[in-house]
């Protein structure tokens, strides 16, 4: 009987431990991320260096069960990542990485691009300025290798970056209000066109964000900036720069107008654009738990907002200082009750339909779904006196043919120059995606021993020439990418509109040509993905099949083949 009263008591005490672990695990949960989870949202927050690393306690408990999200907050900026040139330091982010990626969590890169000199390492500064600053291809350079090796080592791994960190100066005086910034003002406005496709070609799967102070609009002396912002993102999509969202870093007072801080993200929402609220923290929370209720509702109002991220857990360590009370968690690590309570009821609240909506859009792969420009190469083939001659000599010009563009160049004036040029390279300047300027290198056989060359754009610098040499084999496609990113403008013969599109783009001739006979759509790796033939119109709606992207539009008519660059939100 002993023996049985024992047994049952340890039965009956193994029953209630269990329950106590499984109550547990269920109240942990049950917590914020679980709700956030559940509404298609990135609820995130940094990890800092000094609690991730000596973890005090219940610290990484918090961030993995009240947190889907989590990321290096500084460690990645280029001062830490990148203190020696060329020399890389990821082990703090790589530690983060690797335990957001053990719960479960997604992560975000902050922050690839930023003007701040404190920020940025003292060899990359020091010419910044002075008697001997860095030249345009220098720092072009520099961006590139910067940025591609930081994407390129977190592939896969983190699913968005803050590319270009606080590039907007209202007051810099710029007519598009650009902040004149020493990557700005020594390589020009096109930087920030650059670092997104450097960012894109290194991991396509990523979401690539502008991430801005002040552009959420949230106080009426910002709608200034919220709207340069929207013109920039604008400008950038016509461009078919791979920009995926806009970041709003959401450091904030006493007061926050939501209502405002909604419409912005419906509005950027229109241009298929993300919004994540990239560094939130709030003045004064434990006294105005509303201001956390009120943003998170007008994240979750809006499917577009997918990420909603605190620059840190707890007031002692806040960049703001431990009285501000600016997060969720004192400054003893205590959750304000409050303020849970508000987001928590908040994310149980979000309507389904909405965050259906939200799912299916952060689902969407990344556009432009291949890396830029990687276009299929082309055949410039030309061989004088071989049997197989694909092209023909007009006068004294040579004519090709690039099969990705279907366009015709005449690269010889009517008198070419005989000059032996010997072994030096010289490369002819050809758009063949639309978003960058790509060098193509010719070399062709001639029956004479003579180096033809021609300057194509007559500055004698030898970087828009193309060359005939002698015993040459032909060949092709050179890809230079350290001359930056163009922009360039649709083809002056066409009407395009509207640009960006949503449903289908119309095109009409409107320089007296014939009519269309043909319409040819390229994605940007060369392959047709919609053909309309024996059109015999002067306008055409094309594109209502496509997938959002950019493409390659060819229009036919009976005199020659025009092309244009279009863009599907």
């Amino acid at each position: 009987m002993q023996f049985k009263i024992q047994n049952l008591f340890s039965s009956k005490l193994n029953f209630l431990c269990l329950f106590f672990a499984i109550s547990s695990i269920t109240a942990i949960g049950q917590g914020l991320r679980t709700y956030a989870t559940e509404a298609g949202l990135n609820f995130g927050t940094m990890a800092t260096i000094q609690q991730f690393r000596p973890n005090p306690k219940g610290y990484k408990d918090t961030l993995s069960t009240q947190f889907n999200m989590t990321f290096p907050g500084n460690e990645l900026k280029f001062k830490n990542v990148e203190k020696e040139r060329g020399v890389f330091n990821f082990a703090y982010s790589d530690s983060v990485i690797a335990f957001a990626e053990a719960h479960g969590m997604k992560s975000r890169g902050h922050c690839l691009i930023w003007h701040s000199f404190s920020q940025n390492p003292a060899w990359l500064t020091d010419r910044w300025y002075g008697t001997n600053p860095w030249s345009r291809a220098e720092l072009l350079s520099i961006m590139k290798t910067h940025i591609t090796s930081v994407v390129s080592h977190y592939k896969g791994r983190i699913s968005e970056w803050d590319v270009i960190n606080e590039g907007i100066g209202i007051g810099d005086g710029h007519p598009n209000g650009l902040r004149k910034s020493p990557w700005q003002s020594i390589i020009g406005d096109d930087y920030i066109d650059s670092a997104f496709v450097y960012a894109h070609r290194a991991d396509p799967t990523a979401y690539l964000y502008f991430n801005e102070y002040g552009g959420e609009g949230a106080i009426a002396s910002e709608y200034a900036k919220r709207d340069t912002v929207y013109n920039l993102a604008k400008r950038l999509l016509a461009r078919g720069i791979p920009i995926h969202g806009i970041g709003f870093e959401a450091h904030f007072g006493n007061y926050v107008n939501t209502g405002a801080i909604s419409a912005n993200m419906k509005k950027l929402g229109e241009l298929g654009l993300r919004v994540s609220i990239t560094e939130l923290d709030m003045m004064n929370t434990t006294n105005l738990p509303n201001n956390w209720k009120n943003l998170m509702n007008a994240c979750l109002e809006n499917y577009n907002c997918t990420s909603f991220v605190t620059w840190g857990i707890d007031d002692k360590t806040s960049w703001m200082g431990s009285d501000c009370g600016c997060l969720i968690w004192d400054s003893t690590f205590v959750r304000k009750s409050a303020v849970y309570k508000v987001l928590s009821d908040a994310m149980k609240a979000a309507n389904p339909n909405i965050s259906a909506q939200r799912k299916a859009f952060a689902a969407q792969l990344p556009y432009p779904q291949t890396p830029l420009p990687k276009a299929a190469t082309p055949t410039i083939n030309y061989c004088q006196g071989e049997t197989a001659v694909p092209l023909s000599v007009v006068g004294s010009k040579l004519r090709w043919y690039s099969t990705l563009t279907g366009n015709v160049y005449d690269l010889f004036a009517p008198t070419p120059s005989t000059k032996d040029v010997g072994t030096k390279s010289y490369f002819v300047s050809q758009t063949i995606s639309g978003l960058e300027s790509q060098r193509v290198e010719i070399k062709i056989t001639v029956t004479a021993p003579t180096t033809w060359y021609q300057d194509l754009d007559g500055d004698g610098k030898g970087d828009q020439m193309v060359k005939l040499v002698a015993c040459a084999q032909p060949t092709g496609y050179v890809k230079e990418a350290s001359t930056g990113i163009n922009d360039i403008s649709s083809d002056n013969n066409l009407n395009v509109y509207p640009l960006p599109f949503k449903e289908s783009v119309m095109i009409r001739l409107n320089n007296g040509d014939n009519q269309i006979v043909g319409v040819r759509i390229l994605n940007l790796s060369g392959v047709t993905v919609e053909q309309n033939d024996e059109v015999n119109k002067s306008f055409i709606s094309v594109g209502a099949g496509l997938s959002k992207g950019v493409y390659i539009a060819l229009i036919t008519t009976s005199n020659k083949t025009y092309s244009t660059r279009i863009v599907k939100l």
